[in-house]
């Protein structure tokens, strides 16, 4: 029972970091390979995704992300707390 809380605490962590930062690398990549928006700064490409594209799109690719970080989360928190409980 211990591992899976601290699986799920793990998941849901990971799931809400990635879901929090997401649009920041949707900036950072944008800013990769826009010329045109090297000169502004990162608020400044986020307001202009966001206006040119809707919000979604500082979101898109979210879904596999998310399904893969969870997943690994998942199995990371469960197999270190249950070879820690079986260290003990």
């Amino acid at each position: 029972y211990d591992n899976f809380v601290h699986a799920t605490a793990g998941m849901t962590g990971g799931v809400t970091a990635i879901s929090t930062f997401y649009p920041l690398n949707s900036v950072r990549l944008r800013l990769q390979v826009d010329k045109d928006l090297k000169a502004d700064g990162t608020f400044q490409v986020l307001r202009h995704i966001a206006e040119k594209d809707g919000v979604g799109a500082l979101y898109q690719g979210w879904q596999s992300a998310v399904v893969s970080l969870g997943a690994s989360n998942f199995v990371y928190f469960y197999v270190y707390n249950a070879l820690k409980t079986l260290y003990k």
